[in-house]
């Protein structure tokens, strides 16, 4: 059985970034972007809610709502990578593709990993984060190798957000998880894109706890608040 920690980590860092993107409906660059984006956090959103409900039928919490519903911020195990603002749309770009590497190669790991609950979740998640992926990285090369503004703005994106991404390779104690394999491919997709468009990036990591340590950044408050709002407001509803 995997441990409870990886699970509230991937489900909480997968719910999050769903969050973040149904900020942005009504805000993509062109309809199909639009679509795009509500579907890429609705299948996130999903696998977060299989998660959750996995996590509950194990003792975690009453009810997978009660995990994302009446959990405190500090309670919440994310990578701060996934609460952070949509700044512009490079910023929406360059956050999902640094994600989306991360997420497909945990997700191929964990559709071997012995548990059978979590292979049935990740054996369909990993069809989806695998167009998750193609989609991000076309955007962010078709930036990297358009307009001079273009460019910058996803320099400026991938500046603010790969600091933070050194938590996604933090181990947990007795899993079967090998971080090491992922950070592998994470950093050499991410080396690629620098190398053949010559962009140039702090890659310097945040020295912090992080988000998997409940310790999140002045942005996660709001969009917690903005996530619970309804569900605090009227506790024990049906709909």
């Amino acid at each position: 059985m995997m441990p409870r920690e990886l699970l509230l980590r991937w489900s909480d860092s997968a719910m999050v970034l769903g969050q973040r993107l149904a900020e942005q409906v009504g805000k993509a660059p062109m309809l199909e972007e639009e679509m795009a984006n509500a579907n890429v956090g609705l299948d996130l959103i999903g696998v977060a809610q299989q998660t959750y409900t996995l996590l509950a039928e194990r003792g975690a919490a009453d009810t997978a709502d009660a995990l994302v519903f009446q959990r405190n911020a500090e309670d919440f195990v994310n990578a701060v990578l996934v609460e952070l603002p949509n700044r512009d749309f490079a910023h929406v770009v360059a956050r999902q593709w640094l994600f989306d590497i991360w997420h497909l190669e945990l997700l191929k790991q964990l559709t071997t990993c012995g548990d059978l609950e979590v292979q049935a979740i990740a054996n369909k998640a990993v069809k989806e984060s695998t167009y998750h992926l193609e989609r991000s990285g076309d955007w962010v090369q078709r930036l990297a190798d358009s307009t001079d503004e273009a460019k910058s703005r996803l320099e400026n994106a991938l500046s603010t957000m790969v600091p933070w991404c050194s938590e996604l390779f933090e181990p947990i104690a007795d899993e079967r998880i090998d971080y090491d394999a992922i950070r592998q491919v994470w950093e050499s997709e991410l080396n690629s894109l620098i190398n053949e468009f010559q962009l140039t990036v702090d890659t310097a990591a945040v020295f912090t706890k992080g988000g998997i340590a409940g310790v999140h950044t002045e942005y996660f408050t709001r969009l917690i608040t903005d996530m619970q709002s309804v569900a605090r407001a009227h506790p024990g509803a049906q709909w």
